[in-house]
């Protein structure tokens, strides 16, 4: 039996576009491991670099996060509050 981790699982079965969403107040997660669940960051907590940065950080920890889902948020928040991503 092959080795493999709920990241794993997760990125064959959902796209990262489908689990990040934004709306008026809030960039939201879907957690894949139970859809009806939202983890909502404030639009006002990831306006800047270094709080997108601080967002990622936390994230990252989250057991369902993949490295596509997270590049997907950074993009996101960044293109909403029009930060710039250097060398991009």
């Amino acid at each position: 039996m092959e080795n493999t981790s709920n990241a794993d699982v997760i990125k064959e079965v959902f796209d990262p576009q489908e689990l990040v969403k934004i709306d008026r107040v809030s960039i939201y997660f879907l957690n894949p491991d139970n859809e009806s669940t939202r983890y909502d960051i404030e639009l006002s907590t990831c306006d800047t670099a270094e709080k997108i940065l601080g967002w990622t950080v936390r994230m990252s920890g989250k057991t369902w996060m993949t490295a596509e889902t997270l590049k997907h948020f950074i993009l996101l928040a960044c293109k909403h509050h029009n930060v710039s991503i250097p060398n991009t």
